[in-house]
């Protein structure tokens, strides 16, 4: 069964930048995953996918955010020309 996470990806800054299909063609190329930002899945491997994924498009800053099935794991990786830029995890608090 797995655990199951929401993902989230955002282009932020660079040239390069991919239209919707073919970036979602290069993802599934890579992962196998034909849309893991449509629905909760278990892609076990996105960080080394997108690292490979960043790679293809190099001068593009990526984040991917995460939202997983327990209370409160969420967190926002941040990719760009091959490597993980940072690995942030979210913190709740109350105002």
């Amino acid at each position: 069964m797995g655990y199951y996470t929401k993902y989230d990806i955002s282009p932020q800054f660079g040239e390069g930048v991919p239209d919707w299909s073919e970036f979602l063609n290069v993802v599934t190329e890579i992962s196998g995953y034909a849309d893991p930002f449509e629905d909760s899945c278990n892609w076990y491997d996105h960080e080394e996918d997108m690292l490979k994924i960043s790679a293809r498009f190099p001068e593009v800053e990526w984040v991917l955010d995460g939202e997983g099935e327990e209370s409160g794991d969420i967190w926002r990786k941040t990719f760009k020309n091959g490597a993980m830029l940072s690995n942030k995890k979210a913190k709740i608090v109350f105002d």
